[in-house]
């Protein structure tokens, strides 16, 4: 069959189109580099992939999640929430990276130490969102991206600034946007509860019990989470594959 032939199948050639703007959460977790720690790591970020082990794993460790977010001063609802089938997917993978660090020790004598780094990336799927809700994407993108400036996941501060940034005077928030507003607040807090409470929690319990069967010396003083709220995702998607996409409006 030669290129010209009629019967040869016809492949549809790449249309790619640029993506832009879907908001969300980016998140490292830095702790050690350990040999020890490897198989640990991947079970539990690769566990995480399940929602129903997610799940049993808060369940039964109810009451241990509680105290480890006792510092944190979390709300104690959060504690209440249901890793609900409607905030999935919101974990889809991870990426991990190494860098060597200096430390000022005892004495300020400095320690090096090779870091190992979790990556993930928590992105509002803002065209499935729009079906949800029935509303713009544009929209869905003002909201979220208030809502993560603020940091604070309070409901009524979101509502006034996007009021007085988007809203003729005296005009509020329309139903559907009041509806997703909620909605963001609530998928806030489960990431919250799976990155600390789930995976970050699940970690140190894991490295505690390593310390007491002796496989290792000694236990981490510090595992490091940060997390930058101005993510702002790019995507070039090949129509072909993904489906004709909304013009931003």
């Amino acid at each position: 069959m030669t290129p010209d032939d009629p019967a040869r199948v016809q492949i549809a050639e790449p249309s790619y189109r640029v993506l832009s703007g879907d908001p969300g959460i980016f998140l490292e977790v830095y702790l050690p580099k350990r040999t020890q720690y490897q198989h640990i790591l991947y079970e539990s970020l690769t566990e995480g992939f399940r929602l129903d082990s997610v799940r049993t794993y808060l369940s039964e460790h109810k009451q241990e999640v509680g105290q480890f977010f006792e510092v944190y001063g979390a709300r104690p609802s959060l504690l209440d929430l249901h890793l609900d089938a409607d905030f999935d997917p919101m974990y889809r993978g991870y990426s991990m990276y190494e860098v060597d660090g200096v430390f000022a020790g005892v004495n300020q004598a400095p320690i090096e130490e090779r870091t190992q780094v979790i990556r993930m990336m928590f992105r509002l799927d803002t065209e499935s969102l729009t079906e949800k809700f029935h509303l713009p994407r544009r929209v869905i993108q003002q909201i979220a991206r208030i809502f993560f400036r603020n940091q604070s996941s309070r409901v009524n501060v979101v509502r006034w600034h996007y009021e007085m940034q988007h809203k003729a005077s005296g005009e509020g928030l329309s139903e559907a946007e009041d509806r997703f507003l909620r909605y963001l607040s609530t998928w806030h807090d489960q990431v919250t509860l799976f990155v600390f409470g789930y995976l970050v929690r699940r970690l140190c319990d894991r490295i505690r019990g390593m310390y007491t069967k002796g496989e290792i010396d000694h236990v981490e003083q510090e595992i490091w989470v940060t997390a930058f709220w101005n993510m702002n995702l790019n995507r070039v998607v090949d129509q072909t594959s993904a489906g004709a996409l909304e013009p931003y409006r």
